[in-house]
C-alpha cells in the first residue's frame, strides 16, 4: 500500500508544489491525504492522523511543501544580511529578504524560499552537504 501511495499520490502532490503549495487548494489535498493514510492503516475516519503519519514516516502536504521549498532554496545563491550591511545584528547570518510592496511577491517562491530557510535552526543551516541537509530537514518535519 505504501508503494502505491508513493507511486500515485506522493508523486502527483510533489510535482510543482513549490508553486501551488501556498494556495487555498492545499487544504483539500491535505484532507485527501489524511483519508488515504487512514485507508492504508485501516483506521477509523475519526482517528487522529498525527500518529499515523509518524508511524508510516510520511510527510504531510504542508511538510512536503516546506521540504521542496527548502530544497530549492539550498541550491540558490542568495545574499546574507552581513553582506548587505556591516552592522553586527542578531540576524546577520540570515538570508537577506528583499523589500516588497505587493502580496503577490510575498506569496512568490523566491520570498517563501528565503523566509522558510531563515526559520531553520542555525545548526541545520550550517550543514555543508546537501544530502545530509535534506535528510535532516526530512527528519525534523516527520518528528516535529
Amino acid at each position: 500500500m505504501l508503494s502505491f501511495y508513493y507511486a500515485t499520490f506522493y508523486s502527483l502532490t510533489k510535482y510543482g508544489i513549490a508553486f501551488w503549495g501556498s494556495s487555498s487548494k492545499q487544504l483539500k489535498i491535505f484532507k485527501l491525504q489524511k483519508r488515504i493514510v487512514r485507508i492504508i492503516t485501516k483506521s477509523s475516519y475519526r482517528v487522529s492522523c498525527r500518529k499515523l503519519f509518524r508511524t508510516l514516516n510520511i510527510l504531510t502536504v504542508p511538510c512536503i511543501y516546506i521540504y521542496e521549498t527548502l530544497g530549492m532554496a539550498r541550491g540558490q545563491q542568495y545574499s546574507v544580511n552581513s553582506d548587505v550591511h556591516k552592522y553586527s545584528t542578531r540576524n546577520r547570518g540570515n538570508l537577506h529578504i528583499i523589500r516588497h510592496r505587493t502580496q503577490m511577491y510575498a506569496k512568490s517562491v523566491l520570498h517563501r524560499n528565503i523566509t522558510l530557510y531563515n526559520k531553520l535552526p542555525i545548526c541545520i543551516r550550517n550543514i555543508k552537504s546537501d544530502k545530509i541537509f535534506m535528510k535532516t530537514v526530512h527528519k525534523l518535519l516527520t518528528e516535529g
